[in-house]
């Protein structure tokens, strides 16, 4: 639910209009055609069939947001080991103690907490099996390239605080170096103690995947592909306040297209959202040309008290061929 202030510091709930998460921008495919009749003379058709969104984008007034959600992973306890067993061999003390900041004494290099690639050690490492690793299991993770130590991914220790904000700076911090050495798979990884005397390796987290919602700009607010647009939800926060939304189609082919089923719809039990539409019933893009179709949502300036209402925006373009009447029969007569 979003929140926005008016004057005498009223709080008011804020208007949503949440766009479809993937807007589909379809398009009936036909195959390319050739025929070739000949006889007395000759007759060929041959078509190419070939529409596709170019453009695609989203401009906000005042009083309008976009955001998006957006899906991360997070390193967090596994819970076999109290905090207590984990933050000593991170922590250094200072009298009187500080926040879980980074202190100015180096990470030890005999610490032996490891993020390990559970792609390829899922099973050894996991909560019920690591504390039956191998010493030989123990040394081949630590050796494989795509494990990480602590001790080279976080430089520094920290200063003494108490064990749960230790180990969520830990954790935070080790998530972050993951995201940095390993973009496209740090969400693979867990964070272990592999220890020497082997039946004393524990787990220490794991991965848990995160969805947040985060605003955007106008121009990050739109995606598209050739028959896709994916537009981010916007919030509205003020009378008056609107979204204007712009597709684009180029008809590459050879082939009119026809766009007059197309369904630009805004799902709503509200009248504090109303949707300006053009008319597309007799819109023709021809081979060669492009169309852009704009529209816009917007809050009545009218509206007075509260806004509360959301709604759902769904455009669905079927570019349709021109008809063609029918053929006439074949036939014979006599004179």
């Amino acid at each position: 639910m979003f929140f926005s202030k008016k004057k005498k510091s009223r709080i008011v709930t804020a208007l949503t209009l949440c766009a479809v998460t993937a807007v589909s921008v379809m398009s009936i495919g036909l195959a390319s055609w050739q025929t070739t009749i000949t006889g007395s003379g000759s007759v060929s058709a041959a078509g190419k069939w070939d529409v596709a969104v170019t453009d695609a984008s989203l401009q906000l007034s005042t009083g309008a947001s976009a955001s998006k959600e957006v899906t991360t992973y997070e390193l967090e306890r596994t819970g076999v080991k109290a905090d207590r067993d984990i933050y000593g061999s991170v922590a250094w003390y200072k009298t009187g103690g500080t926040p879980a900041t980074p202190s100015d004494q180096p990470m030890s290099k005999y610490l032996d907490y490891y993020m390990v690639d559970t792609t390829k050690y899922g099973e050894i490492v996991s909560d019920e099996a690591i504390s039956l690793i191998t010493a030989d299991q123990r040394d081949a993770i630590v050796a494989d390239e795509s494990t990480y130590s602590v001790a080279e991914a976080i430089p520094y220790q920290y200063w003494t605080s108490t064990p749960e904000k230790i180990v969520d700076a830990l954790l935070a911090d080790c998530t972050n170096a993951l995201k940095e050495k390993y973009p496209d798979t740090y969400q693979n990884y867990t964070l272990v103690r592999l220890a020497s005397v082997t039946s004393k390796s524990f787990t220490i987290a794991s991965m848990v995947e995160k969805t947040e919602t985060v605003g955007v700009d106008a121009e990050d607010a739109v995606t598209y592909t050739d028959t896709e647009i994916s537009f981010a939800d916007v919030t509205f926060g003020l009378p008056g306040a609107w979204a204007k939304y712009s597709i684009t189609v180029t008809n590459n082919g050879t082939v009119d297209a026809n766009l007059s089923d197309a369904v630009i719809e805004l799902e709503t039990d509200s009248d504090q959202l109303v949707l300006d539409k053009p008319d597309l019933e007799k819109e023709v893009v021809k081979p060669g040309e492009s169309c852009t179709i704009t529209f816009v949502v917007k809050v009545p300036d009218t509206v007075t008290g509260d806004l509360d209402a959301s709604g759902r925006l769904i455009i669905t373009l079927p570019y349709g061929q021109i008809s063609v009447e029918p053929a006439p029969e074949a036939s014979h007569s006599h004179s």
